[in-house]
């Protein structure tokens, strides 16, 4: 199989540019709520920062504050978009600052494993950017890999921990907390005996067994496929199409490195 590592670059850019586009909406479209009479005011939300120095925490004030938050968005996505074009360590260094205060201003994940799968990227092609024209090159795809594998296996061992994961119960219960009314439509069967409990046993062993996508590229074939599946159905139940684009955007460098060990 040929996937050369410009390609596998050139499309991990790709989807982590339609990944951050996203954030950049949703924040955007709330941007009412980060106002001084919003919910999410800097004013309201400023006694539970960890900082202890009242000069350092008017700083971060300072950057996070509305407008200022809707002005270091505007500055990252701009730099998301140049990234697309320019591969070069210090567009990807500041992203990843930028990124980092936006994050603060929520203190934490906003949108959970999306956000952290976001900052990995962007992490891994920052590294990539520095090994560029090197054999370290191959490290930032490695790095976005590695995460990816790490990210579902955890997922899936704390779901065996759980003996309504194990029976297959937990499934109507995930089903009744969609936000929409009949989430599941012509697939409602799914929910019952003997589904339930098959596709809950087929969830544990895809989200445990995926890192064995690393060890050959015909195998990850069929767990990209797989996770496709996987995410566009968790979009259609829940519509969390953030989470779609942010693992869909290590796919190309999960399978690069498939290449990567198979050649070693």
């Amino acid at each position: 199989m040929i996937f050369s590592l410009e390609s596998a670059y050139f499309y991990t850019k790709l989807f982590t540019v339609v990944v951050f586009t996203i954030q950049f909406i949703e924040y955007f479209n709330l941007r009412n709520f980060l106002t001084e009479k919003g919910v999410w005011s800097f004013k309201n939300t400023e006694s539970f920062f960890p900082l202890k120095s009242r000069h350092s925490l008017k700083i971060l004030g300072f950057l996070i504050k509305y407008p200022n938050i809707i002005a270091l968005l505007s500055f990252r996505q701009t730099l998301i978009l140049f990234s697309l074009f320019l591969f070069k360590p210090l567009i990807f260094f500041l992203i990843i600052i930028s990124s980092l205060l936006i994050l603060s201003r929520w203190r934490g994940n906003f949108n959970g494993g999306s956000d952290a799968m976001s900052l990995i990227l962007i992490v891994g092609l920052f590294f990539g950017a520095l090994g560029k024209g090197t054999s370290w090159e191959h490290l930032g795809l490695i790095y976005i890999a590695i995460h990816v594998c790490i990210s579902y296996f955890k997922a899936g061992w704390v779901k065996i921990l759980k003996p309504e994961w194990r029976k297959g119960s937990v499934l109507n219960l995930i089903i009744q907390s969609s936000p929409y009314p009949y989430p599941l439509g012509f697939f409602s069967f799914i929910v019952k005996p003997p589904y339930a409990p098959l596709i809950c046993v087929s969830i544990l062993f895809f989200e445990l067994s995926f890192p064995l996508a690393l060890i050959n590229p015909s195998l990850c074939l069929i767990y990209i496929f797989f996770g496709f599946l996987f995410h566009a159905m968790i979009i259609y139940i829940f519509g969390l199409n953030r989470f779609f684009w942010s693992w869909l955007a290590t796919y190309p460098s999960l399978f690069y490195t498939s290449l990567f060990v198979s050649h070693i």
